[in-house]
């Protein structure tokens, strides 16, 4: 959550010449996410298939790649809506598979497992402004890939509960 929220505090202060400041067009390509918000639950039974721990690690993957991406985009704001477009996907598709991997590696302790996800979610959140306004020095650019980093750590967080998956 915390990439999520410093994503769009980025865009919305340090973001595109056109976009940066401009209310609304800030809320115009936060809208333009929407569709990522639909289509994940519509999707859940496709996404699914792979296991739990694969699909945490591959979609923390797909958000590290277009966070990266979208650092390079400069003020180009189509290609920045795509690459945000598929950044909102990964989070929403991310949210279930990180749950569920919970509750499968953690069964005698779901509900304090689920509660201490819960809780690292608001707190992720409300880091995540105050890293984005700490980078704010570092432009757009710099910011997205200081949290293109975060999301590896997340993915490399996430290896062991493939890893335990894949040995039961």
């Amino acid at each position: 959550m915390s990439s999520f929220v410093a994503i769009y505090t980025a865009v919305a202060i340090a973001g595109p010449s056109g976009i940066a400041g401009n209310s609304s067009a800030i809320i115009a390509l936060r809208a333009s996410a929407l569709p990522a918000l639909v289509a994940i639950p519509v999707l859940a039974r496709l996404l699914q298939r792979p296991a739990a721990p694969l699909r945490a690690v591959l979609t923390f993957a797909l958000a590290a790649l277009t966070v990266a991406a979208g650092s390079f985009l400069g003020g180009h704001t189509v290609p920045l809506a795509l690459a945000l477009l598929l950044f909102v996907a990964a989070v929403a598709a991310a949210a279930p598979a990180v749950v569920e991997t919970i509750n499968a590696t953690a069964p005698h302790a779901r509900g304090a497992a689920v509660a201490l996800y819960g809780c690292s979610m608001f707190i992720g959140a409300s880091l995540g402004p105050q890293l984005t306004g700490a980078l704010t020095a570092l432009g757009f650019g710099g910011i997205l890939r200081v949290v293109s980093a975060a999301l590896v750590l997340g993915i490399l967080l996430a290896l062991p509960a493939l890893r335990h998956h894949r040995t039961r």
